[in-house]
């Protein structure tokens, strides 16, 4: 099962389709079996964000430990660089094509979880997620402030 990401906004997003020969980040359209996915946002557009893996496995991430309720980054420093790439294109994405937004909306988690409710809320710049130390935490909803 892949991590997933997406990003809600007041506008439609371009699609950025996913080569296989140059893998990176890239952006599609909801298929049906996301679209109960749209109900954890605000805004009425959401799109998938996928990263150099062909999924959100790419993104820095962190997952629930239930025991503990907490989370545990998942760390593999070979794929630090190419984490970090997928943050800051995901970063100039919405730069480049939410000029006139004040806000987006993310949320991160596990393929095929749809219908599961965001367990935690966050507050974020647009800049927090290129931070080294950002990771996307499983079940996590953020409100991201974008200027």
């Amino acid at each position: 099962m892949c991590f997933t990401v997406y990003l809600g906004s007041n506008i439609i997003l371009p699609e950025i389709k996913w080569n296989e020969n140059n893998p990176q980040f890239f952006t599609q359209q909801l298929s049906k079996e996301e679209l109960n996915i749209k109900n954890h946002f605000i805004y009425p557009e959401v799109i998938y964000l996928g990263s150099d893996e062909s999924c959100g496995c790419g993104f820095r991430h962190a997952l629930l430990n239930y025991d503990e309720n907490s989370w545990l980054e998942v760390v593999d420093t070979e794929e630090d660089k190419n984490e970090q790439k997928n943050h800051n294109n995901l970063v100039s994405f919405i730069k480049k094509n939410l000029t006139d937004e004040k806000y987006c909306e993310l949320y991160s988690i596990w393929d095929e979880d749809f219908k599961q409710k965001p367990l935690i809320f966050y507050k974020i710049s647009l800049n927090d997620i290129q931070d080294q130390n950002f990771f996307f935490k499983e079940r996590a909803f953020y409100k991201c402030k974008i200027s």
